[in-house]
């Protein structure tokens, strides 16, 4: 697995379980050469088999919410987080894991916190540091959040992450100390493909600022064409979950609840389309109301209503009832007393039949934009989710 051999790293591992079935630490290494590989599920599998032989093992605890996180399921892996740390209190990874699980449930002000205990465990945690300057950006301390992406990069020079996110968050005026670091980087060999995107991304930030467009545009290029090799896109994926969706709303609509069962304390209004349409801007619009929560992208409607918008889950009224007291019993941790709340996950145009015959009373605006603005502000964005591979 050192060494980069994934596929004999795995066989091996699986020879190690077909002699000894109840060696946990195999179960726990083969869980770790599956997270390498991409395959989430299988993942999850081995580190929660190695944990039914091994309750204890802090380690497997802490990967495992790193898969549930990147399957969606965002309080099962809180929960395997902060039991890693109740049995391991001194490990730095676990806190900043945790923090990772509390900031893509909008919980910022603890996530900085539990960032900044995992870089007091470890002073030297580049990545902790990076990790803490994405959350303060997003709670509007700015110059805090340079300082801890330039920490990361003095603690670790080759964090490129760290460097796309500081030449986000700057204005390049010359070609400084940050620029030129940025394209020793890039000119490095031995970098992988992961870091050579991310700088590519930097840089084009850095040469579109300096008025390089012809520059910022080979960069951009480049990102991107990492990028997509990396995700591994096939249209044919999405082409069937569009034919699942539209098979199965008919059905939905048969089953739509009646807006007199709209009882519930809050109404959330979804803000929704492409990403890089206006979401943001119309949510910074809509909740500067006094009665408005602005919730950010909530992750709910695709985790708890997927099955059931693309009839793997037969579409019944029993079944949208139970996505509506499910989906609004996570939104009451958001709501903050106001009687609206926004949900502003782009990706929810996918469930749009599901969200109006289940939450009748939600609102739902459907922001568009040029098509040509909306392709360009996309070629020129880094996004971190895997899920919008298109």
């Amino acid at each position: 697995k050192e060494l980069g051999r994934l596929d004999e790293a795995e066989a091996s591992c699986r020879k190690a379980l077909a002699l000894k079935p109840e060696f946990a630490e195999a179960h726990y290494n083969l869980g770790i050469t599956l997270q390498e590989l991409g395959r989430f599920d299988e993942a999850a599998a081995s580190y929660k088999q190695a944990l039914i032989l091994e309750p204890d093992l802090a380690d497997a605890h802490n990967n495992l919410s790193v898969m549930l996180h990147e399957l969606g399921r965002l309080d099962e892996a809180e929960a395997n987080c902060r039991r890693a740390i109740a049995l391991k209190p001194t490990s730095a990874e676990a806190y900043s894991n945790l923090g990772v699980m509390l900031k893509a449930q909008r919980r910022l002000d603890e996530a900085e916190a539990s960032f900044k205990r995992a870089i007091a465990l470890k002073p030297d945690y580049a990545d902790a540091n990076n990790n803490l300057g994405v959350a303060l950006n997003e709670l509007g301390k700015l110059n805090e959040a340079e300082a801890s992406f330039a920490q990361a990069i003095e603690l670790k020079p080759d964090l490129a992450e760290a460097h796309r996110h500081l030449a986000s968050m700057k204005k390049f005026n010359t070609e400084d100390e940050h620029y030129s670091k940025m394209l020793e980087l890039y000119r490095c060999n031995n970098i992988s493909g992961e870091q050579r995107c991310h700088i590519n991304f930097g840089l084009a930030k850095a040469c579109e600022d300096l008025g390089d467009f012809e520059q910022a545009f080979i960069h951009y290029g480049e990102g991107n064409e990492i990028r997509k090799k990396m995700l591994n896109y096939d249209i044919s994926n999405d082409i069937k979950l569009f034919k699942k969706l539209k098979s199965a709303y008919p059905k939905i609509e048969r089953n739509s609840l009646a807006p007199d069962e709209a009882t519930e304390s809050v109404i959330p209004i979804f803000i929704l389309g492409m990403p890089r349409s206006g979401t943001t801007l119309v949510e910074q619009i809509v909740s500067s109301h006094s009665e408005v929560t602005g919730a950010g992208e909530l992750v709910f409607a695709m985790r708890l209503g997927e099955g059931t918008a693309t009839g793997m889950t037969e579409p019944t009224e029993e079944s949208l009832l139970d996505f509506r007291q499910k989906y609004f019993r996570e939104l009451q941790h958001f709501s903050e007393g106001n009687l609206f709340i926004t949900d502003k996950m782009p990706q929810n145009f996918l469930y749009i039949g599901l969200l109006a015959a289940a939450l009748p009373e939600a609102k739902i605006i459907h922001v568009e934009r040029s098509p040509a603005a909306v392709c360009w502000a996309n070629y020129k964005q880094y996004f971190t989710s895997n899920s919008i591979g298109y």
